[in-house]
């Protein structure tokens, strides 16, 4: 947009950390917001007559480019329109409803072949695929073989003066407020969803905690796992689930490990942001995690629900020399 460039942002999410940041950045992006509704047999929402919003929202302001996040298959349906309004269609992957992704695929025979039918229409209605990690690009590749559509690698990235400016508070203070004076912490930042891995973050910081007294935990954001990790958190000391937050960079800064234990992912904008702030990491090997540590990040890979895995590698961190882990 520095450039003269008009952006309109239509989103199916409500109050989700990404789109309050759309709306509370430096341009004030427009947003459209569609209905969206959740199917039982579909773990991700399906957005009814969004297809048909899009074209009528595209007809008023006459874009050049749509660009989309993730496979949208209600998309797929207008697809047609697409080619006949002459709109180049760009579509970034980030692994999350890629039919060869873990968890991302509905079940039953007859439901796998409508959505593979569906991307497949979409994908061959699109100009170009753009994905966020090697590790998206092959799987996306191996599940559409035989579709032409150009295909290129654009990692993201993150805004280092948005990370910069969130940094309101000294360390010292946040720790101070969180009870976190002399305590290793450990920090999540993201989403607080079961795919997230949080039943496993949780019972190794409960078994930790048995044996190290000197580490903390901190959560950082919200989701509709957030009672029950509330629940097996119970009764356990120096857990501090803060919920949403705009001032992350002061959250990161007070941390000393980041933990990222999903069952998926794309490339983890939180472990890019936890980079920047020079934190090393325990996290699950999926997605495009294997490129950032290409990128320098320095930390431990452990296996997708894996709790033993991960308590060992907690206490791990939670016993190292201070000036190891900062030489990290």
């Amino acid at each position: 947009m520095s450039r003269g460039h008009k952006v309109v942002v239509a989103s199916t999410s409500s109050g989700m950390h990404g789109e309050r940041l759309v709306t509370d950045n430096d341009w004030r992006f427009p947003v459209v917001r569609f209905q969206s509704v959740s199917i039982p047999a579909v773990p991700y929402s399906y957005t009814p007559f969004a297809g048909n919003a899009l074209i009528n929202l595209a007809r008023e302001f006459q874009p050049d480019i749509i660009h989309t996040h993730f496979l949208m298959y209600w998309l797929s349906l207008n697809s047609y329109q697409l080619t006949k309004y002459g709109w180049p269609l760009i579509l970034t992957l980030h692994g999350f409803t890629l039919p060869n992704e873990p968890l991302s695929w509905p079940s039953g025979i007859a439901l796998k072949f409508l959505y593979y039918t569906m991307g497949a229409n979409l994908v061959n209605s699109a100009s170009h695929v753009l994905g966020v990690s090697e590790h998206i690009i092959t799987k996306f590749k191996s599940a559409y073989p035989n579709l032409a559509c150009p295909t290129n690698l654009m990692p993201i990235g993150v805004n280092t003066r948005f990370l910069e400016r969130t940094l309101t508070r000294s360390r010292e203070d946040i720790r101070s407020e969180l009870g976190f004076d002399d305590k290793r912490v450990f920090v999540y930042l993201g989403r607080v969803v079961r795919e997230k891995g949080m039943s496993e973050l949780a019972i190794a910081f409960r078994e930790l905690k048995k044996r190290n007294q000197n580490v903390g935990l901190l959560v950082i954001g919200d989701g509709n796992f957030d009672p029950i990790m509330r629940k097996l958190l119970r009764n356990v000391s120096d857990v501090q689930m803060v919920g949403f937050k705009e001032n992350i960079g002061t959250y990161l800064n007070a941390s000393d490990v980041f933990v990222l234990p999903s069952y998926r992912e794309g490339l983890p904008t939180a472990l890019l942001e936890a980079m920047y702030f020079k934190l090393p990491f325990i996290s699950t090997g999926v997605g495009g995690i294997s490129d950032v540590r290409k990128m320098g990040a320095q930390g431990s890979i452990v296996p997708v629900e894996n709790t033993l895995k991960l308590y060992q590698e907690m206490e791990r961190f939670g016993n190292l020399n201070s000036s190891i882990l900062q030489d990290m």
